[in-house]
């Protein structure tokens, strides 16, 4: 299954300012039957359940309450005291915040921070543990290891300890772990290598100078008659040019310091300044001094004259007037100092002191009156004038639908439907009215016609009859009567 995006604005709740009416506990035991929903049971169910999931959507876990069953191992709530707690026992009307009922619920989550405190005290713990650090009791801790304090130790073996006075005897060394005697010193010692320890044999000045003995040692003495010194700066090459050569540098190297231009002098030591800036391909602005241009920062204060500047950026003298002096664009005329001088001068009357409103508009054909009774007064129509007249349809006239399922409509506004439907022996219908109510059905009467008596009249029904759920659209007829029949039904409202 792909991811599913939560919705926006969890948090609005259907019809919070509607009409809700509570259904019922019946009705929430049947749920709707074949019947149009009132609106406000709708709304009420609507509203119940967005307040639920704005209520996950805000808390993540939901408060606790006393009607809910919660599941032992299965269920987590939010406690009044803001603590969550998981079920570890199934009940009912358990409050988790209540230390009394531990036996139904435990804390399902450590507080903040307190495994990161445990876990800082551990690592103590273990840092000391390894290095022995921070024991209470030194000396029992020895007692118990069996082992001796360094201060003890050397009062205990201080005569075994390099005393002169106490000789030790060795037997003839077998093992690496053995000590040596010393009339079989001579016969262990053999010529080191690279991977054997033993004696070694000095090296002469000619074998150091060949390079090609590996079992002898060279003194600093002999290296020194070799190799070049690090304080000696290269004064013992033999040939000075070979060496250069052999380090791959140029004749530049040998030229004296003046063949350069040097850095700290900032180029004064150039030939020739002015063959420089032609190489550069620099121009005599650059040997300008900088009060020959005019400075950004200066913003034009450092024109020579700033008269002759004006003319050469062709400004008239509108641009060196005061502001306050002419009227801008975007103040709307707000600027004019005497108004009726200026719609005087404008050609404009009195009216435009007036307005929009103040008159009608031609094509909102009088709908901008202000009184359209007072208007029709002024006009001299009495209440005639607003009454359709005969032939049109209006509100002198009846409207009808003439079939078996019809309905009328009265000048008043109320309508009357009538209709006939089969329904069998105790048992309901629906009944959907021609028309619906545009409020509310205020009145519904039915009763149910028995074909094939025992003289072949058409019988009344004996049985009980009734009807439910009557809204605007219809209703349900309930059939008592253990016989079918043919339901004729009346209903008004408006």
């Amino acid at each position: 299954m792909a991811n599913i995006t939560k919705p926006s604005n969890l948090s609005a709740v259907w019809a919070a300012g509607g009409t809700k009416i509570d259904p019922g506990a019946a009705k929430y035991n049947i749920g709707w039957v074949v019947q149009l929903p009132p609106y406000e049971h709708q709304n009420w169910i609507d509203n119940r359940q967005d307040r639920a999931i704005a209520h996950f959507s805000q808390h993540g876990v939901p408060e606790w309450d006393g009607t809910t069953e919660y599941q032992g191992l299965l269920s987590y709530t939010q406690g009044s005291d803001g603590i969550i707690y998981k079920c570890i026992q199934t009940n009912t009307n358990k409050d988790p915040s209540n230390v009394l009922n531990d036996a139904y619920w435990t804390r399902a989550f450590e507080d903040y921070g307190s495994v990161a405190a445990v876990q800082a005290q551990l690592n103590t713990h273990i840092t000391n543990y390894q290095s022995l650090a921070e024991i209470g009791n030194t000396a029992g801790a020895r007692a118990n290891l069996s082992v001796y304090s360094k201060s003890e130790s050397d009062t205990r073996f201080a005569g075994l300890n390099g005393s002169s006075a106490q000789v030790f005897s060795v037997d003839v060394a077998t093992q690496p772990e053995h000590a040596v005697r010393l009339g079989q010193v001579a016969s262990l010692l053999t010529q080191a290598t690279e991977s054997t320890l033993g004696v070694v044999k000095l090296a002469t000045t000619g074998g150091t100078e060949t390079g090609t003995d590996d079992l002898t040692v060279l003194t600093p003495l002999k290296a020194s008659s070799v190799y070049l010194k690090k304080s000696g700066n290269l004064s013992g090459l033999a040939n000075y040019s070979t060496a250069r050569s052999n380090l791959g540098l140029g004749t530049s190297a040998t030229q004296n310091v003046t063949f350069f231009a040097q850095t700290a002098n900032n180029l004064s030591d150039l030939a020739s300044v002015a063959t420089a800036r032609s190489n550069l391909g620099l121009t005599s602005t650059a040997t300008q001094p900088e009060t020959y241009f005019l400075r950004t920062a200066n913003n034009l204060s450092d024109v020579s004259n700033k008269s002759t500047a004006r003319s050469n950026l062709g400004l008239t003298a509108l641009a060196t007037t005061d502001p306050a002096l002419v009227s801008f664009k975007g103040e709307n005329l707000a600027g004019l100092s005497n108004y009726t001088l200026a719609r005087a001068n404008l050609g404009l009357q009195d009216s435009v002191l007036y307005p929009s409103n103040t008159w009608l508009i031609k094509n909102n054909n009088l709908a901008d009156l202000t009184n359209a009774q007072a208007a029709r007064n002024n006009l001299g129509l009495g209440n005639l004038a607003t009454r359709n007249v005969y032939g049109v349809s209006g509100d002198l006239d009846f409207t009808t639908s003439f079939a078996a399922n019809g309905w009328t409509q009265l000048p008043s506004g109320m309508i009357l439907q009538w209709g006939q439907v089969s329904i069998g022996a105790d048992s309901i219908v629906g009944v959907g009215f021609p028309r619906g109510f545009p409020n509310a059905a205020v009145h519904l009467s039915w009763s149910l016609m028995i074909p094939g008596g025992y003289d072949g009249t058409v019988q009344n029904s004996t049985g009980m009859m009734g009807f439910v759920n009557l809204t605007a659209g219809g209703c349900t007829l309930l059939n008592g009567d253990n016989r079918a029949g043919v339901a004729y039904w009346y209903a008004m409202g408006f």
